[in-house]
């Protein structure tokens, strides 16, 4: 008799593989953790893409109301103290400047800004900001 041998998939979260990788970056180059509800931003102020004026008006109007938890990665060297002014104003938030962009090395190399959502310790989902996706975030964000 011939046997057929058979896999069940279980489903998987999409972001299983980040998670592990950005809590690795937090206990190693940030000595913090991730927290439940947390927002991360990756800016990445050295592409020509990103932290434009318009992406930095974007989250302060969006996020100013916000009261979750909101940690800034400004990953490289460029435009650092002005983001940090700006970023820092908001409620509940921390500026970790990564000027050797580590964060890269983590498996987040992104041209554009990103905001990534923490939900119980997990990804949740990892968004671009871009001008397309303005939209999308104030409509998800905007209290």
């Amino acid at each position: 008799m011939l046997g057929m041998p058979f896999a069940t998939c279980q489903p998987t979260d999409q972001y299983q593989e980040n998670t592990t990788y950005l809590k690795r970056y937090f206990q190693e180059v940030s000595k913090g953790k991730l927290d439940d509800n947390q927002l991360i931003f990756i800016m990445q102020p050295g592409s020509c893409s990103a932290c434009s004026t318009e992406a930095t008006t974007l989250i302060n109007e969006v996020f100013r109301e916000h009261n979750g938890t909101k940690t800034f990665i400004l990953n490289g060297n460029e435009k650092t103290e002005f983001l940090e002014a700006q970023f820092s104003l908001l409620p509940n938030s921390t500026v970790i400047i990564d000027s050797l962009r580590q964060i890269d090395r983590y498996g987040f190399l992104h041209v554009s800004d990103v905001i990534i959502e923490i939900k119980d310790q997990k990804i949740a989902s990892i968004e671009t900001i871009v001008e397309d996706n303005f939209r999308k975030i104030k409509r998800k964000y905007k209290k």
